[in-house]
């Protein structure tokens, strides 16, 4: 079989997964470069090897970068996952508490699967406190940390993957809300 046969076969192969991949997916441009970006690829003769990432259904790169890390795309797809797990059910304590609710494990499970999905993938979490006294609300804000960390690995997600801060009462300037409600990020 000559060489522009097979890179016709390869682009061909690469188009009808990408199209597969991206079917449901409202975003149908994102799908279009995709398959753009694969048929490219393969006609260069780059016989569908990854650069950084793999790029996957919806356009976005997932997997390794350098040394290790995820690449940028990774980390935005990774945050737009969990800004959109977050958006419908955000992860929040009662006040003067370091009890989850089962819908907050059941959130955090989804982050942790979200973030598992991403090689090398991180998140940062933040957790503050109410409280006026500053070693109490940093005392509450560790072990709402400590929670979620436990919550995370739990659901899959390394430890090592997840960097968790206790902010106590930095930052929530009398929010209520803010002080009982974590904040998780991507991260590299």
């Amino acid at each position: 079989m000559n060489r522009r046969t097979r890179i016709s076969g390869i682009a061909l192969a690469a188009f009808a997964i990408l199209t597969v991949a991206g079917c449901g997916d409202d975003n149908k441009d994102n799908g279009a470069a995709a398959a753009s970006s694969a048929v490219s690829s393969a006609a260069s003769g780059q016989n569908g090897t990854p650069g950084d990432g793999v790029q996957n259904g919806d356009g976005a790169q997932s997997g390794d970068g350098q040394n290790g890390k995820p690449d940028d795309a990774a980390v935005q797809g990774l945050q737009a996952k969990l800004d959109e797990v977050l958006k419908a059910t955000p992860v929040r304590f009662a006040p003067q508490s370091a009890e989850l609710t089962d819908e907050a494990k059941a959130t955090l499970k989804k982050v942790a699967e979200a973030a598992a999905a991403v090689p090398a993938g991180k998140v940062a979490v933040d957790t503050h406190a109410g409280y006026s006294d500053a070693a109490k609300a940093t005392e509450l804000s560790r072990q709402r940390a400590d929670a979620v960390t436990k919550e995370l690995t739990a659901g899959g997600l390394a430890a090592d993957r997840i960097k968790a801060e206790a902010k106590g009462s930095e930052g929530v300037d009398g929010d209520d809300a803010k002080a009982m409600t974590v904040e998780v990020k991507a991260a590299q």
